[in-house]
């Protein structure tokens, strides 16, 4: 790994006054948003949208894991997140997509923060991540599956994954 890229996961210093990463070099946080990447683009529109940020100087792209709105809605291709719109059942081609994308963005060493907001028991759940992928959220898929539980049941408002 280039020695001049942060070593991820980014926190903050220990003055609170600005990021580091895991290292305790600091990281300069300049982020744009891109809250419907993962829905309302193909896989080389994204790779486009990725090329321009960077170019640009950007180290942190702001996302909606599910897009804006509700109802949730279908990607691109036509898939959803949740099988049978069940958040406890996760759609893996929609998934992998996700994947797809932030792979791209890793590539590039760009920095993803992941938001993921769903209603449940007339509560609303926040479910945010700082990763440069998405691996906390989607390798361990009983943990997701879990968050979502609880927050469908009113019992989680806000939970910080990474």
């Amino acid at each position: 790994m280039n020695k001049e890229l942060p070593v991820f996961p980014i926190k903050v210093g220990k003055n609170g006054r600005y990021f580091v990463d895991a290292d305790n070099l600091p990281f300069f946080w300049l982020g744009t948003t891109q809250w419907q990447i993962f829905r309302e683009y193909t896989l080389d529109e994204a790779k486009i949208i990725i090329e321009n940020i960077k170019k640009k100087g950007f180290s942190v792209v702001q996302t909606m894991l599910l897009g804006v709105g509700e109802p949730v809605h279908s990607n691109v291709y036509g898939e959803t997140p949740w099988v049978n719109n069940n958040p406890l059942k996760p759609n893996e081609a929609y998934f992998e997509n996700v994947d797809s994308v932030v792979e791209l963005a890793q590539k590039m060493d760009l920095l993803f923060r992941c938001l993921c907001i769903i209603k449940g028991s007339g509560t609303t759940c926040f479910v945010t991540g700082l990763d440069r992928g998405l691996n906390g959220l989607r390798n361990d898929t009983r943990k997701l599956q879990t968050l979502f539980g609880v927050c469908i049941r009113g019992q989680l408002q806000s939970l910080s994954l990474f």
